[in-house]
């Protein structure tokens, strides 16, 4: 049974067959011409985070490819808001789905949700990481620039579930990757310790000029996403370096991107056209960022929602690594 709880599940040639098959049924879709490989499943979706674009892109997807997805609220719907231990709820969905999106806090929940469910769990993002995120981030990326290997990603900002995401996800698919993290908000130590394996493809550094300079792409996120009244602001000045010195830093015909469509740096209205000048600056012509974009979410989501299936069979599309 094969599980997405975190990046570091998938093998750099899952990471980008993922991406293979993402862009397939993108172009499938602009078809008109939507596989129904999950007729007859069902897949509850169980949220204890707000979600607009993950849940959407599921929602959409599953039903495009001829399923069932089941939106549950843990906060207000399921026993776990009551103190029901997470395995006696993991039991009872297992029974009566085929796979779960888990979108909560911590990783640990989502783990135990996959060890006790019986079926098939994928993580709709933790504190830890945001696994689908960076799967649509490096579609878009290899959409808009070609390729992957060789690039250069540039991270700026706090040292969150996305820049934990964003350092697995580009080394693995053959990047190389900066990350200007101010101190006190490095990324977790399990995945620094990864990446000290990929030498000097990585490197941790406190200035955003290091990050984005000569960067093929350069990403941000929020401060401490989705954590609520835990939030921390950004440092005193690393916002302002951000907007007023980076962005140019990365060059003319460089893919500049905000990595979360939520809310940017130091806060802000995230809708089309508005936000703070940091997320402002990091698109490109004035267009919106496109990175994170919704086709992008629903193509690899719709991806991943396949993904046990795949593996099961060991030969989808022809990838014997599958």
């Amino acid at each position: 049974m094969k599980h997405l709880l975190k990046l570091g599940d998938l093998s750099p040639e899952e990471i980008l067959h993922v991406l293979d098959v993402a862009d397939t049924l993108k172009k499938l879709h602009r078809q008109g011409s939507d596989p129904k490989d999950l007729a007859g499943k069902s897949v509850a979706l169980i949220f204890g985070k707000n979600s607009t674009r993950t849940r959407t892109s599921f929602e959409v997807g599953i039903y495009q490819m001829g399923g069932l997805g089941t939106f549950l609220n843990a906060a207000t719907e399921l026993q776990i808001a009551r103190g029901e231990p997470i395995q006696d709820t993991a039991r009872v969905l297992g029974r009566y789905y085929d796979a779960i999106i888990y979108r909560t806090y911590k990783q640990s929940e989502v783990e135990a949700l996959a060890q006790w469910s019986g079926v098939p769990v994928i993580s709709g993002m933790t504190d830890y990481g945001h696994p689908l995120q960076v799967l649509a981030d490096l579609m878009t990326v290899r959409e808009r620039k070609g390729r992957l290997e060789g690039l250069k990603a540039g991270f700026i900002g706090d040292g969150y579930n996305m820049a934990n995401s964003l350092i697995v996800g580009c080394l693995k698919a053959g990047m190389t990757m900066v990350a200007a993290c101010p101190k006190g908000y490095r990324p977790a130590a399990d995945v620094l310790m990864m990446a000290k394996q990929y030498g000097d493809r990585f490197r941790l550094v406190t200035d955003p000029d290091e990050a984005a300079r000569d960067a093929d792409v350069l990403f941000t996120d929020v401060w401490q996403h989705g954590h609520g009244a835990g939030d921390r602001p950004p440092p005193p000045g690393f916002c302002g370096l951000l907007c007023g010195r980076t962005a140019p830093q990365a060059g003319k015909g460089r893919l500049h991107g905000a990595a979360s469509p939520a809310r940017p740096p130091g806060g802000g209205d995230h809708r089309r056209g508005a936000g703070s000048p940091c997320r402002r600056d990091l698109r490109r012509g004035g267009k919106p960022s496109p990175c994170g974009e919704g086709r992008a979410v629903h193509s690899a989501g719709r991806t991943v929602s396949r993904l046990p299936d795949s593996f099961a069979k060991g030969d989808w599309r022809g990838n014997p690594a599958i």
